[in-house]
């Protein structure tokens, strides 16, 4: 599975902040959108929306226990990291996976070109790998029972600029 089919069932919606915001805006937007990040933006820079990092609940509760007197007067650019990684629509989700562990990252922001497709998170990371294996297990069943089947064989290379790609070919199985 690749990232693009994540995006075509969740959407491509992305709840971005400005990094000159409060992390108290920050704390009412995750609670508004029921969510666990939101993307960092330059709102001043000159597309209006330059991805600098994500901030999530965890960099939050870190900034509170760090600063007891409260977060009040902090602003998202504090207490981000200045590490984006971010991923292609045609990259893999067990790529995503690996990159989330290797970085310890529960979100990657999508990107083609210049342009912000989306965001994944290791949730859908893990349920788009776990249908895949459902799916699977479903077909082999039927052709152990004797039935027609169809598996899917995913393919995935390496780019020389590092990307992975993966193709995906169906074989039927009689």
């Amino acid at each position: 599975m690749i990232v693009a089919e994540i995006l075509h069932v969740k959407g491509r919606s992305v709840h971005s902040i400005d990094v000159r915001a409060r992390v108290t805006e920050a704390i009412d937007r995750l609670v508004h959108h029921n969510v666990g990040s939101l993307l960092v933006c330059d709102m001043h820079a000159r597309n209006g929306q330059t991805p600098v990092g994500i901030v999530s609940e965890r960099d939050i509760l870190r900034a509170m226990s760090a600063n007891p007197e409260g977060v009040s007067q902090l602003m998202v650019g504090d207490i981000i990291s200045n590490q984006l990684l971010t991923v292609s629509p045609l990259d893999s989700v067990r790529h995503c996976m690996e990159m989330m562990t290797e970085h310890r990252v529960r979100h990657l922001p999508v990107v083609e070109g210049d342009r912000l497709c989306g965001l994944i998170s290791i949730g859908d990371a893990v349920k788009a790998l776990s249908t895949d294996l459902e799916v699977e297990n479903d077909q082999l069943h039927r052709y152990l029972m004797g039935e027609s089947a169809m598996v899917a064989a995913t393919v995935t290379e390496t780019e020389a600029d590092g990307a992975h790609r993966v193709s995906r070919e169906w074989l039927w199985l009689s």
